[in-house]
């Protein structure tokens, strides 16, 4: 049993895709609005999986060995 569904207005016209605005305005907001430049923003840090990966490289594996002490985690102390 399956119930039919019909539209109770149906579109007045043939092409119901075209709903808004006719084909002689395109372009011309686009063009009348003002060019506003980038604004710089820094770049946020990669959160779960993908920091921790980052991290992981940073210390276990793009460390190359230098002479005399161990590299530590925090080389302030």
């Amino acid at each position: 049993m399956k119930a039919s569904v019909e539209c109770k207005n149906p579109p007045a016209s043939n092409n119901a895709m075209a709903a808004h605005g006719s084909l002689t305005k395109s372009g011309r907001v686009k063009a009348m609005t003002p060019v506003v430049e980038k604004v710089a923003r820094l770049k946020k840090k990669k959160s779960g999986r993908a920091g921790m990966r980052q991290r992981y490289n940073k210390r276990f594996t793009n460390v190359t060995m230098t002479p005399g002490r161990r590299r530590r985690l925090n080389p302030n102390d």
